[in-house]
This record gives structure tokens, C-alpha cells and sequence, in this order.
């Protein structure tokens, strides 16, 4: 497979080689975040979805998980 092919034994090599890459250039990351939405267990999604599925209802979702990022953004990656 090449490596543009996502989950591939070359694109994972590839993703590897930038991910050494970036530690050699800018050091090693403090901490790694990882995001997802937790369609069923945040309430505050459901609501925000009107307790639908959020894949009926992604303008919704998409913005409630915005929102969700922002205050991720201001609490804890705020600077000065």
C-alpha cells in the first residue's frame, strides 16, 4: 500500500518518521491530548442534540464539541 493510504504499513511508517521528526526539532511534548466526542456520555451533548443520535444532528454536535474545545483551550492551554 502507499503511504497515502490511511492505516497502511507505509503510512503508519511515514507517521512515525514526522512524529520523530517533530521531537528532534521542537523536543519531546510535555503531555499528548487526544479529543473525541463522547456522544453518550456527555449529557450536555444530548441536550445540545435534542437527546438524537449527534450523527442526525452534526451542526449541532460540531458546535457543542467547538464549544467544548474552547473552554479546554481557555482553562487549561491559556498562556500568560
Amino acid at each position: 500500500m502507499g503511504k497515502e493510504v490511511v492505516g497502511g504499513k507505509a503510512y503508519w511508517h511515514k507517521a512515525f518518521m514526522d512524529l520523530i521528526g517533530m521531537a528532534v526539532e521542537w523536543g519531546i511534548p510535555p503531555f499528548f491530548v487526544t479529543f473525541t466526542a463522547n456522544e453518550r456520555g456527555w449529557e450536555d451533548l444530548q441536550y445540545a442534540c435534542d437527546n438524537e443520535a449527534f450523527s442526525t444532528r452534526p451542526i449541532d454536535a460540531t458546535r457543542h464539541y467547538h464549544h467544548r474545545w474552547q473552554n479546554f483551550q481557555k482553562n487549561y492551554l491559556a498562556t500568560g
